[in-house]
């Protein structure tokens, strides 16, 4: 198995999100909702993974780990001239098997909401 879908699993839950859409959510949960402190929101190396190709262009996927809490999220995005998004989502289908709620435990940045929620729920089991 490759290291880039060892990272995938080994993720807690996943955001769909560009670059910039991660920022937002960033400063928006430090500095607005005050959910977690500057320290407590821990970005760590990404990695790129090319998934298939289409009349020889490459579908690539990037995985950005952040440690919210202590909680592990994946920030994902295709980040390949051609996104094919139904190749994307059943590429994460296949490898990301996590529940939450009864519903694979991912979401886009629109419905962050969700993770936050997640985050607040595993910390207060643990």
């Amino acid at each position: 198995m490759s290291d880039f879908i060892n990272l995938l699993q080994s993720m807690d839950f996943l955001v769909e999100a560009s670059d910039t859409e991660q920022f937002f959510l960033w400063k928006q949960s430090v500095e607005e909702y005050k959910f977690c402190s500057a320290e407590q929101w821990q970005s760590q190396i990404g990695r790129s993974h090319i998934i298939t190709q289409v009349h020889g262009r490459p579908i690539n996927i990037q995985l950005m780990p952040v440690l919210i809490k202590g909680i592990h999220i994946g920030f994902y995005d295709c980040i390949s001239q051609l996104a094919d998004w139904l190749i994307v989502e059943k590429f994460i289908e296949e490898h990301f098997t996590k529940k939450y709620n009864g519903s694979r435990a991912t979401t886009d940045a629109l419905n962050f909401s969700h993770a936050l929620h997640y985050i607040n729920d595993k910390c207060k089991i643990t």
